[in-house]
């Protein structure tokens, strides 16, 4: 039966059981967003920000710039970079992950990232999450899309649970619609008030006790001397990619 229990209430306890002492992870994660940073539209806004304090994370926005070539934008926000593609306009949308695949990674290997965990907030970005080489993936379903109106991206959705490894749902409406379908479903509180509280600290802890056991999870899978767990070093040189 999937774990379909809210992370507000552990979090307040686990809070009050652990202190609000930071950790230190070292896993980077690479979010494909459906939303723009600059919008600072609650989610995944405040949860990639709060993983930022303490592991690298990228974040690739949903819309695309227009340019005559292929090209992959890096700017700071704080402690998150956020990358944004500039593709040619006559790009046909199928054609961009075989453009962009390769982009993401040649930044992700100029920062030092290799197998960073990706978090997905929309299932139409599968054909990019498919092409990159990741230690866990997370699906964050994103609260009001209609996935039982829109055939393309319901089918995209199916292909994303199947290589998902935790799956975090806003509501109790996608928590029941994603029952029976992925073995770790998890309820994250609304965003805002709790997210940005000490409630919202403490979830974060919890998500980062999760990603990290999944991460040795799959490291137990993989051929022996496979890196999985290795990023830039706080405060190392930051990449020529990057403004």
């Amino acid at each position: 039966m999937p774990d379909t229990g809210g992370l507000a209430e552990s979090a307040a306890r686990e809070l009050d059981r652990t202190g609000a002492e930071e950790r230190v992870t070292s896993t980077p994660i690479v979010c494909l967003s459906h939303v723009a940073w600059s919008s600072g539209a609650g989610h995944p806004c405040h949860l990639m920000a709060r993983f930022a304090r303490h592991r690298g994370v990228y974040v690739l926005e949903a819309a695309a710039e227009r340019a005559r070539l292929p090209l992959l934008g890096a700017a700071r926000a704080g402690e998150v970079t956020v990358l944004t593609r500039y593709l040619p306009a006559e790009l046909e949308r199928d054609e961009e992950p075989r453009l962009l695949a390769p982009l993401l990674d040649a930044l992700l290997e100029s920062e030092g990232v290799t197998l960073p965990i990706l978090w997905v907030c929309d299932a139409q970005a599968l054909p990019v999450a498919q092409r990159l080489r990741t230690s866990a993936v997370v699906y964050d379903c994103p609260w009001g899309l209609e996935y039982e109106h829109d055939p393309a991206r319901a089918a995209a959705e199916s292909s994303l649970l199947r290589i998902a490894d935790l799956v975090l749902v806003h509501g109790a409406r996608d928590a029941m619609r994603l029952r029976g379908r992925h073995p770790l479903v998890h309820v994250l509180p609304d965003d805002g008030p709790q997210l940005s509280a000490a409630s919202g600290t403490s979830v974060v802890r919890l998500l980062d006790d999760v990603l990290d056991t999944l991460v040795a999870a799959r490291a137990r899978t993989m051929p022996e001397g496979v890196p999985v767990r290795v990023g830039r070093p706080r405060g190392a040189a930051r990449s020529p990619f990057l403004n």
